[in-house]
């Protein structure tokens, strides 16, 4: 069921019905889920977000937690898939838990830097190795912050956090 890296929509499908068996929510609460994923699914950045497990459970809770009223703004869906994502990798982490705040405003940064890469050279979306961290480091000099934390902080943003990955041996990019 794997293609290109990603689930298929059947198994997405069956990842949602042991996902509802597994929390065993009471029949009208399992309906309106799966009618919210049904009715959402299809959506391309609520689509983009069944591509892999992780992406999904996070999606079923918030669909679990918000229902019919998960925003369908991208960018307000997003904000909540990035807070739970957040609350779920804190609980993982102590790295997570202790710079909370700093890694949600670096994850920030780091995307509108990769963006703005990207959108003057199709290959700079990508970073190497040691520009992130040089990154990371300006970051935290331009946040009036302790710059001996730059491993601590790159490690968390490269193997915790997950939205920075190496597709290409020493060089990351997001998911």
């Amino acid at each position: 069921h794997y293609r290109l890296g990603s689930l298929d929509q059947a198994l997405a499908t069956e990842y949602l019905n042991k996902w509802l068996t597994q929390r065993q929510l009471a029949p009208d609460d399992a309906q309106e889920l799966v009618d919210v994923y049904r009715d959402r699914s299809q959506e391309p950045h609520v689509k983009y977000l069944t591509r892999n497990p992780m992406q999904l459970a996070i999606l079923l809770h918030l669909m679990h937690t918000r229902g019919y009223s998960l925003p369908g703004l991208r960018t307000l869906m997003y904000q909540d898939y990035i807070r739970l994502f957040f609350d779920r990798e804190a609980t993982k982490s102590i790295t997570v838990r202790n710079n909370r705040p700093l890694l949600e405003t670096l994850h920030d940064f780091l995307g509108w830097s990769l963006q703005s890469r990207a959108e003057s050279n199709p290959q700079g979306g990508r970073i190497r190795q040691d520009e992130l961290r040089e990154l990371i480091r300006q970051y935290l000099i331009a946040q009036e912050l302790p710059t001996e934390d730059v491993d601590e902080i790159f490690s968390a943003s490269t193997q915790r956090i997950l939205m920075l990955v190496e597709r290409v041996e020493g060089a990351y990019e997001f998911e």
